[in-house]
């Protein structure tokens, strides 16, 4: 798949969160390409007092890794003719770590000195020119040492939480998460549903995620602990889409969309289900995107008005939905977006001009390319 193809994947699954109904892939998001430009990814982890022992946020694996941060260090990827590369990068010194032909990488995570990631093999393609096979790589963050750890269907998500990595993927028409050592050994499947799995985080001793019903469409929110079969469903909608999962400490936050308007509501609840509140409601949009942190939910809506027409409005909100403030609003098409530090990446595609990734403080000032 070229950048074209691969930015159109990416296109494809924002709009099929919002169209549950739809077929999905997973794991080729790439940028979101109206003008037939090459895509390029970047790929912050960021930690805003992020857990020592997790390699990535929910936040920024629901937006498919794509960038990095640990101890001073932004770790990021970029995805160009079928390419990619690695960097990092701290103030001025910035060093290449990787590059890897014919390959997308996705959701870096970094951890106790290690880079761990997926690489997509674009030499391995299927009949619409998608990559079938994902490699499960880590680096020593100097770039040593690479390994190849495992090899699974295109994954949907990876996540390196307390010595463990956490991957799913779709395998036989059933969806599977999977986890194993960081080394690789004492891999075992923690899940295997003929439903369709989105937003899967790993919080704790807990998995959360959204489960869709193949023949009704409803969407529901399981908790469920790791090495049990016994699943809890927190919440359950026949006529909303539920989107972008984000277990953030005590709190589950996710939004609710009407099928048809595409209209959202921001919801957050306990982690137990319990105390379900709306924290912000939204007009129709073409699409969104949720990134919360410890200290602020980052939500951004375009209200894409034709094929080639784009408006993106970045709010900023405390995480009970207090001092909710627009700290961005451009006529451009922002396709991900992530926080690093005290930085939000995010990727702008130009009808003219192509892909181009900016980044932006947190209160929306100091908007520069990256």
């Amino acid at each position: 798949m070229d950048g074209s193809n691969a930015s159109e994947k990416s296109k494809e699954e924002k709009t099929v969160k919002r169209k549950i109904n739809s077929k999905v892939f997973f794991g080729i998001i790439i940028l979101i390409i109206i003008c037939g430009t090459t895509g390029i990814f970047l790929f912050n982890q960021y930690s805003h007092r992020m857990d020592r022992n997790r390699g990535n946020t929910t936040g920024n694996i629901n937006e498919y890794g794509f960038s990095a941060a640990k101890d001073g260090w932004i770790y990021y990827s970029e995805f160009k003719d079928n390419n990619s590369v690695i960097y990092k990068i701290n103030g001025s010194e910035k060093s290449q770590l990787l590059y890897e032909n014919q390959a997308n990488i996705l959701f870096l995570n970094v951890v106790d000195g290690w880079i761990y990631y997926d690489k997509g093999d674009l030499s391995k393609r299927d009949s619409k020119g998608y990559p079938v096979q994902s490699i499960i790589c880590r680096m020593k963050t100097d770039g040593s040492e690479k390994t190849e750890i495992a090899t699974t269907g295109t994954l949907n998500h990876l996540s390196v939480v307390d010595g463990w990595i956490y991957y799913s993927y779709i395998d036989s028409g059933k969806y599977i998460i999977s986890r194993m050592k960081t080394d690789g050994s004492e891999k075992t499947n923690v899940l295997s549903v003929d439903k369709l799995i989105l937003d899967f985080n790993v919080v704790d001793k807990y998995m959360y995620y959204l489960e869709v019903d193949n023949s009704t469409q409803a969407i529901s929110i399981y908790k469920q602990e790791i090495g049990s079969n016994d699943k809890t469903e927190l919440v359950k909608e026949d006529k909303l889409d539920i989107l972008d999962l984000n277990v953030v400490g005590d709190y589950i936050y996710y939004e609710k969309a009407d099928k048809q308007t595409k209209a959202a509501t921001v919801y957050r609840m306990k982690t137990d289900g319990s105390s379900e509140k709306e924290i912000s409601k939204e007009d129709a949009c073409a699409w969104s995107i949720l990134n919360v942190t410890d200290d602020w939910i980052y939500y951004m809506i375009d209200n894409q008005t034709g094929s080639t027409t784009y408006n993106s409005k970045i709010y900023r909100m405390k995480p009970d939905g207090s001092k909710r403030t627009k700290i961005s609003d451009k006529d451009i098409c922002i396709s991900a977006m992530n926080i690093v530090g005290d930085w939000i990446y995010y990727t702008k595609i130009d009808q003219n001009t192509g892909t181009e990734i900016r980044k932006m403080k947190l209160d929306g000032s100091d908007d520069s390319i990256a």
